[in-house]
């Protein structure tokens, strides 16, 4: 099954070219245009009048959706991530993960944590294997009983089919949990988790735990990782996988605030690490830091105080380029995905082999209408193929990279209801996949995660403004 997603990263391996420092830049080489580069741009289309015909992919139909939440307390404002697999749409919050017949909507399964607790961490690789879960009860603060904290202690492996625990696996004897405890301090409120060949990683704190995927048993543990200036341990925040490596973000103190790590799954060996400094990093604090993809490494600051950019990484973790969110195109959108994103934040950007694509913040053009730009860069130079919109009055995000083509969907107004195009890798230019979708559903491919298989368009809302789930056809 072949599937397209900006947050389901299956990324290509990049042709790799390292770059030397440029002396504006003292981590990496400055995105922008090429020397001498206009760059091409698309207002999606298409040649005459009335625009391209369609590609025949869509139908403009709405093949099932899951209703809408009321405000308050709403597991769709919790969103940790969304699956297809052969015969389900499985979506993933902190009060559950639920599964939904592919064809039909029908609801298959659902599985709620243990104990009356959340879930707090999920893998986001393809899901036929088995999905990895973090979970843990929730108490009352003991800084202030008013508020409730999450312990983020355990992990369990979900079939994909029936929703049942393969295994249970505990965080409690972990270096990380210990240490929290005997300085007073609480455990982790959410982990990372990412499958890697047989091994769950979890990466949260002062520890890096590999699961064997069959059984839940510890293989190893990777703790207590001095920062660069050695006065330190850095603690880990995200972690993806690549074909021979796990590949880690870590927050470190200052001259040099991320570590980039890449560990053998198998026994948890390093592969490689780099630290990078402030000026590269563009933040001090780790906090708004996560990566886009594992190969190539991409890493997103999403920071909003003036250092929001995107740091490209090489095959053994050297800086390629360091791309700002600002330049000629406007601003890139690097806001979490829905209304309440911050801690599980997912972006409007997709990567695959030498492509990046990402939108721009949404500009506005009349008192009720916005517009922005879909802007393609070359990772291989750091610099931007084109930039344009789907509309003068309307704004798009990114679904993924699909072969020469990127897959991006209009969010919609009134006028122009949300659809999907395919854009050119080479140069923007945009054709329809099908006619347009209903209009109860505009807007929601902003607050979504978003997936093609070739056949279907996947919406997985983050906002208890739209439905759940939508499957498109």
């Amino acid at each position: 099954m072949a599937v397209v997603s900006g947050l389901l990263v299956a990324a290509l391996v990049a042709a790799l070219v390292v770059f030397l420092p440029g002396k504006d830049s003292p981590g990496g080489v400055q995105a922008g245009r090429e020397q001498g580069e206009t760059g091409e741009t698309s207002d999606g289309t298409g040649d005459g009048e009335g625009g391209e015909k369609d590609t025949g992919e869509l139908s403009g139909k709405v093949a099932w959706q899951l209703p809408k939440s009321p405000r308050g307390g709403s597991p769709v404002e919790t969103l940790l991530h969304g699956w297809l697999t052969d015969r389900a749409v499985v979506r993933a919050d902190e009060l559950a993960v639920r599964a939904y017949d592919r064809a039909s909507g029908r609801p298959l399964w659902q599985t709620r944590p243990p104990g009356g607790g959340r879930f707090c961490g999920v893998t986001r690789e393809d899901a036929d294997g088995g999905i990895a879960v973090a979970y843990g009860p929730v108490r009352a603060s003991t800084v202030n009983p008013a508020f409730k904290h999450q312990d983020c202690l355990f992990v369990a492996m979900l079939d994909p089919a029936t929703g049942r625990m393969r295994w249970k696996a505990s965080l409690e004897q972990t270096f990380n949990v210990r240490t929290l405890r005997r300085i007073g301090s609480s455990p982790p409120k959410q982990v990372a988790l990412s499958r890697a060949g047989d091994t769950v990683v979890v990466a949260y704190g002062w520890s890096v735990v590999g699961l064997d995927a069959a059984d839940g048993g510890r293989a190893w543990e990777v703790k207590d990782v001095p920062a660069k200036n050695g006065d330190s341990s850095c603690t880990f925040v995200d972690v993806m996988p690549r074909a021979d490596a796990a590949v880690l973000l870590a927050a470190c103190e200052e001259p040099y605030p991320l570590g980039v790590y890449a560990l053998d799954p198998a026994s948890g060996r390093q592969r490689w690490r780099v630290y990078l400094p402030e000026d590269t990093v563009g933040d001090d604090s780790g906090v708004n830091l996560r990566l886009l993809s594992a190969d190539p490494p991409v890493v997103v600051n999403s920071s909003l105080e003036g250092g929001a950019r995107l740091i490209t990484l090489g095959e053994t973790g050297q800086v390629r380029h360091v791309i700002p969110a600002k330049g000629d195109f406007g601003e890139l959108d690097l806001s979490g995905i829905g209304v309440t994103s911050q801690d599980y934040p997912r972006h409007h950007l997709a990567v695959s082999g030498d492509v990046l694509v990402g939108v721009t913040r949404k500009r506005q053009v009349t008192e009720i209408r916005d517009t922005n730009q879909v802007v393609a860069f070359d990772l291989r130079s750091g610099k931007v193929r084109w930039a344009g919109s789907l509309g003068e009055k309307n704004t798009a995000v990114p679904v993924g990279v699909d072969g020469d083509t990127v897959i991006a969907m209009r969010t919609g107004t009134a006028e122009e209801p949300p659809q999907a195009f395919r854009m050119r890798v080479s140069d923007g230019r945009a054709t329809p996949m099908g006619p347009p979708y209903p209009r109860d559903l505009i807007f929601m491919p902003y607050t979504s995660q978003l997936t093609f298989t070739g056949e279907e368009l996947l919406m997985v809302s983050n906002s208890f403004m739209h439905p759940a789930a939508a499957v498109l056809r």
